[in-house]
């Protein structure tokens, strides 16, 4: 399963940011379509409709992460975004289904997961930045990392 650090195709259709393909180019027809179909794994099409619904359920994610934040959603020129939504929606695609094809496979996604959510937490506090203008009139108020039950809060 091939996943691309500076992986940057143009998405349009369902989503802001990727669409069907650039799922299929980041981790395989195949696997869309298996992944995308909640029956069988002997599906012969890809199940649109589930797949346009794991982009949804992916930028949504990022949008509530991006809220409080000082850059404006959409964020339209960092190729970080695409790919972070690409593994979000892959993610929500593969564990949404119920039925597991290996424990590697749950532990090399939820592994993606954490690395996207790693490089978003680096984000938010301000130890990297986008490619993207910041938005006018950011919140000054500190921010907030919530880890197991414990609350750290964080200056700008």
């Amino acid at each position: 399963m091939p996943v691309f650090d500076d992986f940057v195709p143009g998405g349009t259709g369902s989503g802001t940011y990727v669409d069907q393909g650039d799922l299929e180019l980041m981790f395989g027809v195949k696997n869309i379509r298996v992944w995308s179909n909640l029956e069988n794994d002997s599906a012969t099409t890809t199940d649109a409709l589930r797949v346009t619904e794991a982009i949804l359920q992916a930028e949504a994610e990022l949008q509530s992460l991006f809220e409080m934040s000082s850059y404006s959603w959409p964020i339209p020129t960092d190729p970080r975004v695409r790919r972070w939504v690409c593994t979000l929606a892959v993610h929500w695609l593969y564990m949404s289904r119920g039925l597991r094809e290996t424990e590697d496979l749950d532990n090399k996604l939820e592994a993606l997961k954490n690395r996207v959510l790693q490089e978003v937490k680096l984000v938010l506090l301000g130890a990297s930045k986008l490619q993207s203008p910041r938005a006018e009139g950011h919140p000054t108020a500190p921010g907030f990392l919530i880890r197991s039950g414990r609350c750290r809060v964080y200056r700008r």
